[in-house]
This record gives C-alpha cells, structure tokens and sequence, in this order.
C-alpha cells in the first residue's frame, strides 16, 4: 500500500527537525570563527607549538560537526595526516566532559552557528 505525501505530514516531519542543525558552514567560515576567537591566525594552527593545539582541534572539531566533513577533507584543509585529525577529534570530546573552558567555548561556536541541541 502506498501513501502519498501531504502538506500536513511534510509540516509534522519539518516541526521534528530543527533545521538549523543540519546547516553545512564551509571549513573556511568555521575556522574564521574560530580564529578570531582564540585572537590567532589561519597559519597559527597549522603549527605545530603548543599553544595553537586547542584552537586547531576545536577547528576540526567544528568541521567535522558543522560542515560534515570527512577525515580526508580535513587533512586536505588543515594540511595534517588523518591521524592528527582523529586525535584531535578525539581530545577535544575527551576534554568537553572535563574541561569546563573547553565546553563553555564549544557552547558559544554551537549558539553561534544557532545550534539549538
């Protein structure tokens, strides 16, 4: 048996979804966020000192959430191996259950990109 879709069940399904949590951003818009917030440059965190370590995986962090990209996409962007790109992914999930600086700056990039959930 099929069912055809209404007005009704397209309103029903869109009041489930908040669409402004799918929106992809370009890596481009999400690290530019993310520098100005940290007070660095683009070139800052593709060093390798380490005090860029935090705002580098908090970009690729946001990339990965915001903008859906894949591992590779973000070791073509950030100009870093794969595995730099899973340990950063991975750090900063670790220190969002520990650190409460690092879950107060993930809160202000998720209300900034209006991320409700």
């Amino acid at each position: 048996m099929c069912k055809f879709i209404d007005k009704n069940l397209v309103k029903y399904v869109i009041s489930l979804c908040d669409i402004s949590f799918y929106k992809n951003y370009s890596m481009i818009y999400i690290v530019r966020q993310v520098v100005r917030y940290y007070g660095v440059t683009y070139l800052d965190i593709l060093k390798k000192k380490k005090h860029f370590i935090l705002p580098r995986c908090m970009a690729i962090y946001l990339c990965k959430c915001f903008a859906n990209k894949e591992k590779l996409d973000l070791s073509n962007f950030f100009k870093k191996k794969s595995s730099v790109i899973i340990y950063s992914f991975k750090s900063i999930e670790k220190l969002l259950t520990i650190d409460e600086s690092v879950l107060d700056d993930y809160y202000y990039f998720k209300n900034f990109f209006g991320c409700k959930k």
